[in-house]
Order: structure tokens, then sequence, then C-alpha cells
């Protein structure tokens, strides 16, 4: 494997893992090549759980060409534009039988788009994403899966995200959060101190997008203001009764699903 630094000649690596390593001792930057585009990663100043989480992101490419730079480097992370449904189509895709469900004009039931606008739809996570993210953070985010306590809102020095569960049947449970800043491009949530201070995701370091249909080079972080706490719509929401995730801009007094709700 070949790894150019900023010289014109290349250096031969026996792996991914010293060629992540040889970066990381020197404060460079790496960017990964392959055949889906260009990714971005920044190993300088980084905790060790955040760097951590780049060796594995980088050990995921096959076929990858490794290019080292000690300087900053100008290619910048894109993503594709973003139209109103785009957190919907995320929901459908994952489990098409819980968001995707027909109304008879006599129900009482509501399509989910309607009782769940956009600004209110919940970020969709596996169980793995979401250890994952749990472990990047690690004690700088309190997560909350149960009961509100008042006292925790009142902790200044943590993030608090909220988190819960649902899904059509076993094989299609998720976790489902709230997060008012979100990278698109990383696909992880950022914690609103840290982003409304450094203006950039730590990872890619793309920018807050401003306007989601035609963001700019370089723009990869989404903010709803209402999207801040996740939780549950009333019981019966669904027409199968399943318990359905939303965000709330205020903290609910519990998360735990409706009674009567269904959560396979």
């Amino acid at each position: 494997m070949y790894l150019n630094n900023t010289h014109s000649y290349a250096n031969k690596f026996a792996s991914d893992k010293e060629a992540i390593d040889y970066a990381i001792s020197n404060n460079y930057n790496v960017v990964v090549h392959w055949n889906k585009g260009v990714q971005q990663y920044y190993f300088g100043n980084r905790t060790q759980k955040q760097l951590d989480y780049s060796r594995k992101r980088c050990g995921d490419t096959n076929g990858t060409t490794w290019i080292i730079n000690s300087a900053p480097i100008s290619v910048k992370p894109s993503i594709k534009p973003l139209d109103q449904n785009w957190i919907l189509d995320r929901l459908i895709t994952r489990d098409e039988r819980l968001f995707k469900y027909e109304v008879e004009d006599a129900s009482r039931n509501k399509l989910y788009s309607r009782q769940c606008q956009q600004f209110r739809q919940p970020y969709i996570l596996t169980s793995e994403k979401y250890l994952k993210i749990k472990d990047l953070y690690g004690d700088k985010v309190c997560w909350i899966e149960k009961i509100i306590d008042p006292q925790i809102l009142k902790n200044e020095s943590k993030q608090i995200w909220t988190v819960v569960r649902a899904g059509s049947d076993k094989d299609h449970i998720h976790y489902y959060m709230g997060a008012q800043y979100w990278c698109v491009y990383d696909d992880i949530p950022l914690i609103n101190s840290e982003i409304e201070n450094t203006k950039s995701c730590f990872l890619c370091g793309g920018t807050l997008i401003q306007n989601e249909r035609y963001p700019k080079e370089g723009e990869t972080v989404v903010y709803r203001e209402q999207a801040k706490y996740a939780g549950y719509l009333e019981v019966g929401s669904h027409p199968d009764n399943y318990a359905l995730p939303a965000c709330f801009r205020e903290p609910l007094k519990h998360i735990t699903p409706p009674e009567g709700s269904i959560i396979p």
C-alpha cells in the first residue's frame, strides 16, 4: 500500500493500522480515496476514543490509497442535496411497516408525516451504531433511555441525549434519538457546546448547512431546533398500535412507550 506525503515520493506501509499510526504520531491529516469518492480524516488533537473511531472507519474501506499531508488539505466533505423527506425516507427504508402505513378516510389515524413533520422526525440508529456513538463520546454525554430526571436536565456540564426504542417486529427494532445538531456526512450527533464553539464537525470538519436543498461543499451539519428530545407519539397513533417515535422541543416526563402501545 502506498502513502503519498507532501513530497513527490510514496511510502509503503505493511497495513492500514501502520499507516494510520504513522499519521497520528506525526499529527498529520489523512485523505482516503476509494471508488465511492474522497473522505478526509483529522487525526491531530483528538481524544483516544475519537482516534479509535476514525481507525475503525478507515479500516472499513478496501482497496484504499492513503495520502498523508502534514498541512491542512483542500479537500472538503460534501453531501447530496437533502429534500424535505430525507429523514422520513431513512425511517421508511429501515422499517416500512412502522412508518409507511395506509390510512382509511374514516380512520382516526393520520399518516406519520402529518403527525410528525420533518422537523420533529427522529434519527434512526441500529443497535451497533448506537453503541459506537455511545463509545465515541464516553462520559461527555448523559444518555437517557427511560425516566427523565429533572435534576439531570439542570446538569450543564454534559450533553443530554434521549433515545427510545421501537419497531414493527423483532427484526426491525431500532433506536431513535433526538439531537439538534447532526453531521450527515459522518452520520453522528454533535454536542451542542462543541459545534457552537468550533462551528464544525470534529470528525470531517464539515460546517453548518445553510440550505439543505443546495448544500455547499464543506457543509455537512444539520440543525433542527425542535429535535432536541426523543419520545413517543400518543397511543393509537399507528393503525396497528405500534409505538411511534418522534422528537420534541421540551423534555417529556417519561420516554417509556405509551400504555397499550406495541414494541415487539
